[in-house]
């Protein structure tokens, strides 16, 4: 919801349920990213709650594999992979990820692939 240059989430009944932002785009599942700036975010879910600890910048997306629900989010050149159910940090590794729809990670250059786990499994 647009309000006086600002962004927030609103319920049903027309409140306010979020702080205000400078733009908020969903990112998957039930999240959303907040914008506090033109490049950094927070993810918050649909009750307007900030649910990670933490600022992020670049794309960042949710998805679900096998049931479980997976966060990529980008922040100083690192991609950190969240269960987003436990809402912890699965692993990290420098340089952006990408999932491949067969069940890993792959890095953007493709050089190297990880397990749901975050072990490498093949560099090139």
């Amino acid at each position: 919801m647009f309000l006086n240059d600002k962004y927030y989430l609103i319920n049903q009944s027309g409140k306010k349920i979020s702080k205000k932002y400078t733009k908020i785009i969903h990112i998957g599942e039930k999240y959303y990213a907040g914008f506090i700036s033109g490049s950094k975010y927070e993810v918050i879910d649909t009750d307007g709650k900030k649910v990670i600890d933490d600022n992020f910048m670049d794309d960042g997306y949710i998805f679900t594999y096998d049931k479980v629900v997976y966060g990529i989010f980008n922040k100083s050149g690192t991609s950190y992979v969240y269960d987003m159910d436990e809402l912890e940090v699965i692993f990290s590794v420098e340089g952006n990820l990408e999932f491949a729809d067969d069940g890993y990670f792959v890095k953007e250059d493709g050089d190297s692939y990880y397990s749901l786990s975050g072990e490498k499994i093949y560099t090139r």
